[in-house]
């Protein structure tokens, strides 16, 4: 990981365990931990989740440094280190945002939790899809099929594909704030269509290309 990325990651993580600890005793008992796809809390836990938050996404952070070294692909995955890197910066950004706004509810300021949530959500699979056209082979990161993982060639076609739905997905969601109520609803089950889609295309695309390299009968 880049020394630069590195550094902004640890500042970013510092400061989520920082705000945490610091409003902890501003928090009631119980908080809200969990709202529904309509925005109204459905989900109550003890204060001590809201400390649980930055140790999840540290551990999720330690993960993704972790992956490039362990990979039996890694040389492939130092193709588009750059992209890596900040997706896992932008990766961060949400799960900190999405702790901030916890943090902020159960400290009294009130809002429409979807409309606070869609445009990270956006921005977070927007990014993803971004990077996704620069994801090369390998076994940790991306659309890993057995055709995928088996084929170069079927491996970045379908790439650039995931890459085309997660931006189309992403733009969709920003647009549902027109109607917050339905935007998680949408969003599933585009998300579920889109993933359906890109499987099989991974599929027919692995097929048509190991029927075009056999060798036909005669020559």
């Amino acid at each position: 990981m880049r020394k630069t990325a590195f550094f902004i990651s640890l500042s970013l993580l510092a400061f989520s365990f920082a705000s945490s600890y610091y409003f902890y005793l501003d928090l009631p008992e119980k908080i809200v931990t969990h709202w529904g796809i309509t925005g109204q809390p459905d989900g109550y836990s003890g204060k001590d989740m809201i400390l649980l938050m930055p140790f999840l996404t540290l551990v999720m952070f330690i993960l993704f440094v972790l992956i490039p070294k362990i990979d039996p692909l890694k040389e492939n995955i130092e193709k588009f280190a750059d992209a890596y890197d900040d997706f896992i910066l932008v990766f961060l950004l949400f799960m900190f945002y999405i702790s901030s706004l916890m943090l902020l509810w159960n400290l009294g300021l009130k809002f429409d939790m979807n409309v606070a949530i869609i445009p990270s959500f956006s921005f977070l699979f927007f990014f993803l899809g971004e990077m996704m056209n620069s994801v090369k082979r390998n076994y940790m990161i991306g659309v890993r099929t057995p055709w995928t993982l088996a084929n170069d060639e079927v491996w970045d076609k379908t790439h650039k594909l995931a890459s085309k739905v997660f931006k189309i997905i992403a733009i969709i969601l920003l647009f549902s704030l027109i109607s917050p109520i339905h935007a998680f609803p949408l969003f599933f089950g585009l998300l579920i269509i889109g993933t359906c889609y890109i499987l099989l295309y991974s599929y027919l695309e692995y097929k048509r290309i190991v029927k075009d390299k056999k060798p036909r009968k005669g020559n």
